[in-house]
């Protein structure tokens, strides 16, 4: 049951056993102290011959059969296979908590079905209680019709009035459809405005293309022109650099901001170091671009 063959025979029985060295070691020096065990202790180990688990109970106790002079020189290791009987009483524990979740289910439905009857009591009540104020309602439904009545013979004068009121209406057309026909008058003439604005627009759309066919040549000339230009957009962005900038730029970005960064001051001069390592100042100038640009183009001009 331990795992233990002829071999082991006059072996160390803590390393042999298959269980915690800790608890057999702590079990044998009780024994060899002349203690009885107060309880025993279970292991579980694995069965290699039946692929299963064993559960077994270990108990040790003091060998006196052999005391002469008060020494014990011998313990008993009492092994009890109990795999049985703990597998029973695991299933009776698993099959107590399926009780026990029934009874609380059980518990619970009888709560709800007190609750139900409880509101079904209440609903009824309140059935009685709307029963008698439709009686109540019928009454007044009756003294109603005779109202509806006396208000039917109200309506037919009413309907004279109409009558009266329906001629006016009638008057009343005739002027509206002058009023169309005035209407329809302004609607021409809003209609050629329209055609006016949209010629505008056209014309609007037209010089908007030239100037975007302006900016792109721009552009195109910033990038070969070989003084030091940038271009920015509203938010101060670098969007094209020169060569001569983006130099100036690689060599003092802590000055001056290169493609795709920010220039954060609005600079009137900067000083930086050129190609010699020489430091020159540079005056910031703001170039004009067409009305309808985004863009502003900056020239570094060397100072003399």
């Amino acid at each position: 049951m331990l795992g233990i063959h002829g071999q082991g025979i006059g072996e160390d029985l803590v390393h042999l056993a298959d269980m915690p060295s800790n608890q057999l070691k702590t079990a044998l020096d009780s024994a060899f102290r002349s203690e009885m065990p107060e309880t025993s202790w279970d292991v579980e180990i694995k069965d290699l011959a039946a692929d299963a688990m064993r559960h077994l109970q270990v108990s040790c106790f003091p060998d006196r059969t052999l005391n002469k002079d008060g020494r014990i020189e011998g313990v008993f290791v009492i092994v009890t296979d109990v795999t049985e009987s703990t597998t029973r009483l695991r299933a009776l524990e698993t099959n107590n908590r399926r009780n026990e979740e029934s009874a609380t289910r059980v518990a619970a439905q009888n709560v709800e079905l007190q609750r139900r009857q409880k509101a079904l009591i209440e609903a009824n009540d309140e059935l009685t209680s709307a029963n008698s104020e439709l009686r109540s309602a019928n009454e007044h439904l009756l003294i109603s019709a005779e109202e509806a009545e006396a208000a039917a013979e109200e309506v037919e004068t009413l309907n004279e009035e109409m009558q009266a009121t329906s001629e006016e209406l009638e008057t009343l057309n005739e002027e509206l459809q002058a009023t169309v026909e005035e209407l329809n008058t302004t609607n021409e003439e809003l209609a050629a405005r329209s055609n006016e604005l949209e010629r505008v627009a056209g014309e609007r759309e037209t010089e908007l293309s030239a100037a975007r066919e302006i900016l792109t040549t721009l552009r195109a000339v910033v990038e070969r022109t070989p003084a030091a230009l940038c271009l920015l957009d509203k938010a101060g962005n670098v969007l094209i650099a020169s060569e001569e900038y983006a130099n100036l730029a690689g060599r003092n970005a802590h000055t001056i901001p290169g493609v795709g960064e920010v220039w954060k001051k609005k600079l009137r001069s900067v000083q930086v170091q050129d190609g010699r390592g020489q430091l020159k100042t540079f005056t910031v100038e703001q170039l004009t671009l067409p009305e309808e640009s985004t863009e502003v183009m900056l020239m570094l001009i060397p100072q003399q």
